[in-house]
């Protein structure tokens, strides 16, 4: 037997840690990234002040990780169209929040899915006013193709008497093409909420109130409202969730290339208790950004697999706007009004109008904005703000 001395043990563990050395020296220096959201803010803010028109006002929130990092202001949020007072855009100022209503929307409606027992795959039909007399074919669309923008309706109009009609004619397009928007697909559940929260107090007092459909469908947008303050803002800290304006509500204005700042046209936002469900909640940034954090981070408002199914299957989100960026997927929400002064259903420059934008990356990085100005046509912001994000990522 070859005897081990102490030397030969010696010569063992140096030449062990000789190895060990060796390879650490040549193991390939691993390079870390970490997002400068300043530089994701300010990327949004030169976008915003590019071209050939400044935004009149606009407010940013970058969250990080499910709390704020960062955020900038600048502009009007409102003034009086004959002069005098005025006052500037701010993160916790009011704005109607547009179609980022929908994303809103969509997680109230997937709590109520839970509740009953009934998947994205479940049709409507129970869940509507039984004097709509809806059709068949609207009957069996699914809360999935609502939420997804394929049910096959197309209309844009979003009061109750719309509402009716459409239901009542059937699809306007039966193949039902994916992304053919329609703000009645969530507008529907304005109506439907009631129902899927209290579906026999629902039937009562449909039939308690009617032949008074305007006094119940009053009801029914209260109702929403009502739901949505309960079971999504509330538990996260949001009071007063509302679809009615107020009189510091910010304004929407246009920006009036090369005149002189006075003659901007403002326009003051009206009630959507009875429009809303696809668009109309007011809030400020920084409560939509709060909204994001929470969904995105906690159980609170959707558990784990909720949340998986809302993005996988763009439930809410806009398929559009949800990019691969360089480090995953992001999830995004367009909100745009404009006032048609010249009434050809096109924004033009001149015309009032506002932009809301949403979106969530990878790595826990929201951003949520509010714009309070167009320069004609709608600015492009998914993008952009895609850019910004990959831009933004720095090597430590």
């Amino acid at each position: 037997m070859k005897k081990i001395t102490s030397a030969t043990v010696l010569l063992i563990i140096i030449s062990t840690c000789l190895i060990s050395c060796q390879k650490e020296k040549l193991a390939p220096n691993v390079i870390t990234q970490e997002f400068n959201a300043v530089k994701f803010r300010q990327q949004i803010a030169n976008f915003l002040s590019a071209g050939s028109s400044t935004a009149r006002g606009y407010s940013i929130v970058v969250n990080k990780g499910g709390n704020w990092v960062d955020t900038f202001s600048f502009g009007w949020a409102y003034r009086n169209p004959t002069g005098g007072s005025y006052a500037n855009m701010h993160v916790n100022q009011e704005i109607n929040m547009a179609s980022v209503s929908k994303t809103i929307t969509a997680v109230g409606a997937l709590q109520l899915l839970k509740k009953n027992n009934l998947t994205i795959d479940s049709t409507i039909g129970r869940w509507l006013p039984s004097y709509w007399n809806a059709a068949a074919a609207i009957r069996n669309i699914t809360f999935g193709e609502l939420l997804t923008h394929s049910s096959g309706i197309s209309e844009s109009a979003t009061t109750y008497d719309s509402l009716k009609a459409t239901v009542a004619r059937g699809l306007d397009n039966p193949l039902k093409p994916l992304g053919v928007y329609a703000n009645s697909n969530f507008s529907l559940f304005r109506a439907m909420i009631p129902y899927l929260a209290d579906r026999n107090a629902a039937i009562a007092k449909e039939n308690a109130m009617l032949p008074n459909t305007t006094g119940f469908e009053t009801w029914l947008s209260q109702e929403y409202v009502k739901y949505m303050q309960a079971n999504v803002f509330t538990p996260i800290g949001i009071a007063n969730a509302t679809c009615t304006p107020s009189a510091n509500t910010a304004m929407a204005f246009n920006e009036n290339t090369g005149g002189p700042v006075d003659a901007v046209i403002t326009a003051v936002n009206g009630d959507w208790l009875n429009a809303s469900g696809g668009g109309g909640y007011y809030l400020s940034v920084m409560e939509v950004a709060r909204f994001q954090a929470y969904l995105a981070h906690t159980d609170i408002l959707l558990d784990q697999t909720q949340r998986s199914l809302m993005n996988s299957k763009l439930l809410g989100w806009d398929n559009g706007v949800s990019p691969m960026t360089k480090k995953g997927q992001a999830y995004g929400k367009n909100g745009a009004l404009y006032w048609d002064l010249n009434n050809d259903n096109v924004p033009n420059a001149g015309e009032a109008g506002l932009q809301t934008f949403i979106m969530q990356f990878p790595n826990k990085i929201e951003v949520t904005l509010a714009v309070t100005s167009i320069p004609g046509t709608f600015r492009t912001f998914a993008g952009m703000v895609n850019n910004a994000y990959n831009i933004s990522w720095e090597n430590k």
